[in-house]
Parts: structure tokens; C-alpha cells; sequence
């Protein structure tokens, strides 16, 4: 699959899973993304609803990836879109796999809360695409 066809799928995914198992939105030369949705039980702060990504490396070199976050909030607002608030980076090293978990020590980069679950009257995130989704050397 080509870079320009990866990133088209990119582009048209959203967030709308039923389920807790990871979705492949990016596999190629050796650089698979997967996301999930995750109903979050945190161990400091009210349960919430997480977008959790794994970013496995099957290559022999280590990279950097990555991606912008489209956050759509329950009015049909992108919130922060056209800045860098959502800009994802990470360096992952060879045959390394990175994978974000329902834990206020995951890394920024590999979660991002969608809504909590405790307060019914907070408005959240309805809908996030994944964009942009580049791989390079490091």
C-alpha cells in the first residue's frame, strides 16, 4: 500500500468502536498503528473513556512517527484543530512495540481522553480522527 493511500485511511477513520480490541489504522513497511477504545478505571482520578494507541516496529532500524489528533467534541467542534495541542510524536526502537494502557503513567502520546464516565453533565469528545501518519528514520 503506498504512503498516499495509508494516509487516505488515515484520514477516514474515527473513533467509534464497540468493543475493546485494537484496530490496525496504519501497516506498512514494518510500522503498524492500532487504536482502542478503552473504558478507563484510573487509579487517581474519576474512570473515563480513553483512546489507547500500540505502535509495534518489526523493523531492524528504530523510527519516529507521527500524527496529528481531530478531535470532534459533542457539538461537532474540531477542539484544538490547525495547531499543534494535537501533534503526536514518538521514537520507538527496532522490534519494539509501544502500547498506551488505562494508566495515569501511560505516555501522552499513546492515550487521549475521549470523556468521563462518572460526571454525566461533562460534554467530551464524540468523534477523533487520526491524520497524517508519517514515518521517517531516526
Amino acid at each position: 500500500m503506498t504512503k498516499i493511500a495509508s494516509v487516505f485511511l488515515g484520514l477516514l477513520f474515527l473513533c467509534s468502536f464497540t468493543t475493546n480490541e485494537w484496530q490496525t489504522i496504519y501497516n506498512e513497511s514494518g510500522v503498524q498503528v492500532s487504536v482502542m477504545e478503552a473504558d478507563c478505571k484510573l487509579e487517581t482520578s474519576s474512570n473515563q473513556k480513553w483512546l489507547l494507541m500500540k505502535i509495534h516496529n518489526t523493523t531492524s532500524s528504530p523510527k519516529i512517527i507521527e500524527w496529528d489528533l481531530e478531535p470532534i467534541n459533542d457539538a461537532g467542534k474540531c477542539v484544538g484543530c490547525g495547531t499543534t495541542e494535537n501533534h503526536r510524536l514518538v521514537k520507538i526502537a527496532a522490534n519494539e512495540t509501544l502500547e498506551g494502557k488505562c494508566s495515569i503513567k501511560t505516555p501522552q502520546e499513546l492515550k487521549f481522553a475521549l470523556r468521563m464516565l462518572d460526571i454525566k453533565t461533562v460534554s467530551g469528545i464524540k468523534d477523533v480522527k487520526i491524520t497524517n501518519i508519517k514515518v521517517s528514520e531516526l
